[in-house]
């Protein structure tokens, strides 16, 4: 699911500090396949 719709986007942007504890494909899945950041919020 994560690889297919990677695609769609150029990086991913934490911004949700309640779902960073969770291990929900999409959560943790986007940081193994796009550059990766933390959002102001977290």
């Amino acid at each position: 699911m994560v690889k297919r719709l990677a695609k769609l986007f150029d990086l991913c942007v934490l911004d949700s500090f309640p779902s960073a504890h969770r291990s929900h494909p999409s959560i943790v899945g986007f940081p193994y396949v796009l550059p990766a950041c933390a959002g102001r919020i977290v």
